[in-house]
């Protein structure tokens, strides 16, 4: 029974700390609305959690006891009888919180409450109210991004004009059926390719991911059709499409020219989006060894800064700006790096704020070849991300390498420990495993070799890299066999 009430709370607590400061304002006057509750014991457990619970960093155990002694002690009554009290509470406070974020909902999600209240109107044949309601969305459809949200919205209002010429007997004279119909097939065409993008998408993160992909094969015919095919996102889409299968420089440049030509039609969202496919597609033939996609890269990065596209919601995420930071020095423009730096670090989170910085910062001192001070910056960092920290340690062991003089065996049990790091982590797939595997195993032979300490000829580990499919800097490394063949 506590398990069951302390699970309740807990699920309550979560959700109410993730509500803004604003939305905690709303929902307090909401629940003090007497047409949405009129438990005043609720009303007063909100205040309490608000005072002495949300927000104050308390582990699991801390929350639990808080809660029972800060809430049971108001209860005159007993123990067992104070937990019934209490898990209604937080049932009915939980429910209200539910309740809240649908309402709130609506004021964003214009397709559903248009076809709410459709529906009621016509349920009071208030036909007079209805049609100034449909005159004003025919006045407010015409406008410039056309996403899929905009054809879901234009689907549900037309489906409800639907109801309303039939409902007020002018289906006779008019009807709308053939607007339904595009509207429809264009949320529906737009809601598959998106998905099919997501599973291609999938399949490039994973080889273990297969999908059947017969329903838009079947859909191609439609796809082809003149009014669809001319839409600006089903443009968009097939391009992505085409580009995440062919990976081709000409698909990568006519999907380029698609997002300026239609900018003013897309969505912020969706721009994103097909840039990420973008950068991915420059990732991907950096890692084929071709080093010149850099600069394509560093372009994207550049286009997105200009239109605003780099920050997701009020954040940027670390691993894009860990990307930026890394690409612009690899294009050895360092001031942009730095630019880069200082504009979005104060959107990103502020606990990991001072630890993302110094990364960035040790990043572009190991560009410029600076390895001390690289090392110096990066041992001030504790963990961000395994993305992070895994790089982190490449950078390390790569000032190390530079940075000695002579040959340490305390350097090499380094190499060895960013090995074991590699191998203890279930996060990475294995093709990552086995490229970090190799990248140190070169690594700690091209060491030996350049202290002389072993045997190894530089020409076998040079044909031994060579050979190798996976690496995960093997750019890096022949260059630095090649010094030492000189």
């Amino acid at each position: 029974m506590i398990l069951k009430v302390m699970n309740k709370q807990l699920g309550l607590i979560g959700l109410l700390e993730s509500f803004s400061r604003k939305e905690i304002e709303g929902f307090t006057q909401f629940i003090s609305c007497s047409y949405f509750n009129t438990n005043r014991h609720v009303i007063e457990l909100l205040d309490v959690l608000r005072r002495r619970i949300l927000h104050k960093g308390l582990s699991n155990s801390s929350v639990q006891d808080r809660v029972l002694n800060l809430l049971s002690g108001n209860m005159s009554a007993k123990k067992e009888t104070q937990k019934a009290m209490l898990r209604v509470r937080i049932g009915i406070l939980t429910q209200l919180a539910e309740q809240f974020l649908v309402i709130a909902s609506l004021e964003t999600e214009a397709a559903c409450k248009n076809e709410l209240l459709y529906k009621q109107l016509l349920k009071r044949k208030q036909f007079s109210i209805l049609n100034r309601r449909i005159n004003q969305f025919r006045k407010e459809a015409d406008v410039e991004i056309k996403d899929i949200p905009y054809y879901h919205h234009q689907y549900k209002a037309e489906n409800g004009i639907l109801d309303y010429f039939y409902q007020s007997g002018q289906w006779i004279q008019q009807d709308n059926l053939s607007i339904l119909n595009r509207q429809l097939d264009l949320y529906y065409l737009l809601s598959k390719m998106k998905l099919h993008i997501t599973a291609l998408s999938f399949m490039e993160i994973s080889s273990q991911k297969k999908y059947d992909f017969s329903d838009i094969e079947a859909l191609q015919h439609m796809l082809n059709l003149p009014f669809y095919k001319e839409a600006p996102l089903v443009k968009i889409y097939q391009a992505i499409i085409e580009l995440i299968r062919l990976k081709d420089y000409h698909t990568y440049l006519e999907l380029l020219g698609l997002l300026d030509k239609y900018r003013s039609q897309l969505s912020d969202n969706d721009m994103n989006s097909a840039y990420i496919v973008a950068t991915n597609f420059c990732t991907h033939q950096i890692k084929s060894g071709k080093p010149e996609y850099y600069h394509q890269l560093f372009e994207l990065y550049q286009m997105m800064d200009d239109k605003n596209l780099l920050l997701e919601g009020n954040f940027i995420p670390i691993g894009k700006l860990k990307n930026i930071v890394s690409v612009s020095c690899r294009v050895g423009v360092f001031e942009r790096a730095v630019y880069f730096i200082e504009k979005y670090t104060s959107f990103l989170r502020k606990e990991i704020r001072n630890n993302v910085r110094n990364f960035n910062l040790g990043a572009i001192a190991f560009y410029k070849k600076d390895y001390q001070t690289a090392a110096d910056y990066l041992y001030q960092i504790d963990n961000i991300s395994l993305s992070y920290d895994t790089s982190r340690r490449m950078m390390l062991v790569k000032s190390y390498y530079e940075i000695d003089k002579s040959y340490k065996e305390t350097t090499v049990r380094v190499f060895r420990s960013m090995e074991k790091f590699i191998k203890e982590h279930r996060q990475l797939t294995s093709k990552d495993k086995m490229a970090y595997k190799n990248f140190v195993r070169i690594l700690i032979n091209l060491y030996r070799i350049r202290h002389g300490v072993t045997t190894t000829k530089i020409k076998r580990v040079r044909e031994k890299l060579e050979n190798q499919h996976v690496n995960s800097d093997k750019q890096w490394l022949l260059e630095k066999a090649g010094m030492l063949s000189v």
